[in-house]
């Protein structure tokens, strides 16, 4: 018996919201680990896009080409 699609979204959603408060975290506390961080988070997305693709079957083109969370931490 596994989870519901419910619970593993809010799980998932739950694992993303603490991945950025700590990422938030790290930023305000080592300034000097912003220097490289648009391009990292450039190759990370990329990379995760095609991950999607092939998990999801979806198309790349439903993904946008650029991060759209970069805003986030910019």
């Amino acid at each position: 018996m596994g989870i519901s699609a419910g619970t593993a979204r809010a799980n998932w959603e739950a694992t993303i919201a603490v991945q950025r408060d700590d990422l938030a975290y790290l930023l305000a506390d080592n300034p000097s680990l912003r220097v490289g961080l648009e391009a990292a988070l450039g190759d990370a997305y990329r990379k995760a896009v095609l991950l999607a693709v092939a998990e999801t079957g979806l198309s790349k083109g439903r993904f946008p080409e650029v991060c759209p969370w970069w805003e986030v931490l910019g």
